[in-house]
């Protein structure tokens, strides 16, 4: 099982920051390799939601269960896809009114050995795409700091 973390200290609210991980379905957007993002139910602190990827000629979609904690958290737990597991979690953190450290913890484990082979290489480098990919659209939404 992989564990991956990556952590970005970033000039904008940490509301700001939630708010741009919380807006699911703008991910095909911005996020590298992500063809679609659909919430399929929605509460103040429960969000489920399917996303479609396509990387290195394998395409697929994953559900999860996102726990929301609205400006600090969000929990994140597999429901169905490729992937023998994975959960993660967003944090928060404010440093400043317009500062913030944003931390991402991931834990997969792939649900073939076609796909690990594929996306192992790739994986600790995604991640890090991940956060350049939200600190340049906190970056297109909320203006350069």
């Amino acid at each position: 099982m992989a564990k991956l973390e990556r952590s970005a200290l970033l000039t904008f609210s940490a509301d700001e920051l939630y708010r741009l991980v919380a807006d699911i379905e703008s991910y095909p957007q911005f996020l590298p390799g992500c063809v679609s993002a659909r919430v399929e139910s929605a509460d103040e602190t429960l969000v489920r939601a399917r996303v479609g990827f396509r990387v290195k000629g394998l395409s697929d979609s994953f559900a999860t269960e996102n726990r929301m904690e609205h400006g600090t958290r969000i929990h994140m737990k597999l429901l169905d896809g490729p992937f023998k597991q994975l959960s993660g979690v967003w944090e928060f953190q404010p440093l400043a009114e317009r500062a913030c450290k944003v931390t991402l913890k991931i834990s997969l484990e792939f649900g073939s050995r076609i796909m690990e082979g594929t996306l192992a290489p790739l994986i600790n480098s995604a991640i890090g795409s991940v956060m350049d990919a939200f600190k340049q659209r906190a970056e297109v939404v909320y203006g350069k700091s």
